[in-house]
C-alpha cells in the first residue's frame, strides 16, 4: 500500500483532504504529503538522489556501524569502571548528528572543530566560541 502510494501510483495518488489533516501536524508542508503538482514535483526530483537503493543499503550501514560503536563504547565504560552513568539525551543527540552527517557527507565531521559566533540572550554579548559540530548542534537545540 505505502509503495502504491509513494512510489507506482503516485502520480495517481492526491495527498490532500484527510491525509493532509492527519499528517500536517507531524510533517507540515513536508513533500511527503503534499498535493501533487509542479511544487511537489520539483521536490520529489531534489530528493530522489538520496533515496536510490544502493545509497539507503550504505546509509543503514552507516547507521548499523554508527550505532555497534557507541555501544562499544558504553560497554567498554561499564566494563572499565564496573558501572557507568550514561547521559542519553547527550549521547542520543551525538549519536543522531553522527548518523546525519555521516549519512548525507560521507564522512564524519562532528567531532571537527568549529568558530562559531554565538549570542548570550542573558548578557547580550556576542563571543566566538570553539566547538565541535556536535557541541554547536546541542548549543542550538536548547
Amino acid at each position: 500500500m505505502v509503495r502504491d502510494l509513494y512510489v507506482t501510483k503516485n502520480a495517481h495518488t492526491d495527498k490532500t483532504g484527510w491525509v493532509r489533516d492527519v499528517t500536517y501536524e507531524l510533517f507540515g508542508d513536508s513533500f511527503l504529503f503534499a498535493k501533487n503538482d509542479n511544487v511537489w514535483k520539483m521536490k520529489r526530483k531534489a530528493c530522489a538522489q538520496a533515496f536510490y537503493k544502493e545509497k539507503l543499503v550504505s546509509m543503514a550501514e552507516t547507521i548499523k556501524n554508527k550505532t555497534e560503536d557507541r555501544i562499544q563504547k558504553w560497554q567498554k565504560e561499564i566494563y572499565e569502571k564496573g558501572e557507568a552513568s550514561i547521559d542519553l539525551t547527550t549521547e542520543f543527540e551525538d549519536l543522531f548528528a553522527r548518523l546525519i552527517v555521516t549519512a548525507s557527507f560521507g564522512v564524519d565531521v562532528t567531532q571537527e572543530i568549529l568558530k562559531i559566533n554565538v549570542f548570550d540572550e542573558s548578557t547580550g554579548i556576542n563571543e566566538v566560541k570553539e566547538l565541535t559540530l556536535s557541541a554547536s548542534i546541542r548549543l542550538v537545540s536548547k
